[in-house]
């Protein structure tokens, strides 16, 4: 074998729909030792405790539930037991803590070049806005009106229009977009219609119909796809590497995309299990088969190296400074 990575923390309960573990594991797994690449698992507290030495440590855990509990103080002593081993941590907790908190994330965004809805921190909307909570998925939105208050506790951002419609019918949509740090590994739809009153978009809002995916897909992704790529690379080298999951709208009268919020995630399984029943209907579904965890898999080992390599040259250049 030419080299190891450890997954820590598959069976800690910290994972929170991050994995399908049954579901991505397997041909993840086969295909990195196909290249040379072996895997283990062990617990937080088995690495923090072994002398497990790996040539990389891959970090699962939810950040938005450390975020709200004491998990970071595990996830952190493991990060520096990693360092003190000379081990990469891929999923380090630096990272988690801005994609755990939206504010954060935002700021990130805007630091790095990517396009996001711009953040409104006065107390009186001054125009139409959709406030979110600052941490955490699927908590309750609310669109506010101009001229109302806002509670400035919550992640507030002007309202972005996302509203395409197909065959008279008006939907709501979100691009979701798996990536493997700067390497886009699938992009796929979150449709809502707008009847239902709601702009937050999740993935089982989505309208099981083929011909309503295929022609938003045709329409909204595959013209834009070179751009969103670009997207995946800028986040990347702004945040770290990880396997991300960025949450991109699809502005309707500028095309603009703007990324409104990104976080670790291997496979989405609400949305596999939503839409299987259109496997092989889709123009584009390999997100429903083992073509994704596969090439997740292909991007990670290329990018194993240069993570190697990045923590070599860390050590020698902190070596140099004793």
């Amino acid at each position: 074998m030419r080299s190891s990575i450890a997954i820590v923390g598959v069976n800690d309960g910290l994972v929170r729909g991050k994995i399908e573990a049954r579901y991505f594991l397997p041909p993840f797994q086969n295909e990195l030792l196909a290249r040379g690449i072996a895997v283990s698992h062990c617990s937080f507290r088995d690495f923090i405790l072994s002398d497990r030495r790996p040539d990389a440590a891959v970090f699962l855990y939810s950040e938005g539930h450390a975020e709200r509990t004491s998990t970071w103080e595990m996830i952190d002593v493991a990060a520096k037991t990693a360092q003190s081993r000379k081990v990469p941590v891929v999923q380090d907790p630096s990272i988690g803590r801005i994609v755990a908190n939206k504010k954060r994330t935002n700021r990130a965004f805007v630091e790095c070049g990517v396009a996001t809805p711009r953040m409104v921190s006065q107390s009186v909307a001054a125009f139409r806005v959709f406030s979110n909570e600052i941490a955490g998925t699927q908590a309750p939105t609310s669109v506010v009106e101009a001229g109302r208050s806002l509670d400035q506790k919550r992640y507030n951002t002007e309202l972005i229009d996302t509203v395409h419609e197909h065959r008279g019918q008006r939907y709501f949509v979100v691009l979701r977009v798996m990536a493997v740090g700067p390497h886009c590994i699938s992009i796929y739809l979150r449709l809502r219609p707008v009847e239902q009153g709601s702009a937050s978009v999740h993935s089982t809002d989505t309208p099981l119909d083929a011909g309503l995916w295929n022609t938003m897909y045709e329409r909204l992704v595959t013209p834009q796809a070179e751009k969103i790529r670009v997207i995946c690379r800028q986040i990347s080298d702004g945040l770290g590497f990880a396997f991300y999951s960025h949450d991109i709208l699809p502005e309707r009268d500028t095309g603009r995309l703007l990324v409104c919020e990104t976080g670790f995630k291997f496979n989405d399984s609400s949305t596999r299990s939503h839409m299987m029943p259109l496997r092989g209907q889709l123009v584009f579904d390999d997100f429903l088969s083992d073509i994704l965890p596969r090439k997740s898999a292909e991007a990670f080992a290329i990018e194993l190296p240069k993570i190697i390599r990045r923590r070599a040259e860390h050590n020698r250049g902190s070596a140099g400074h004793i």
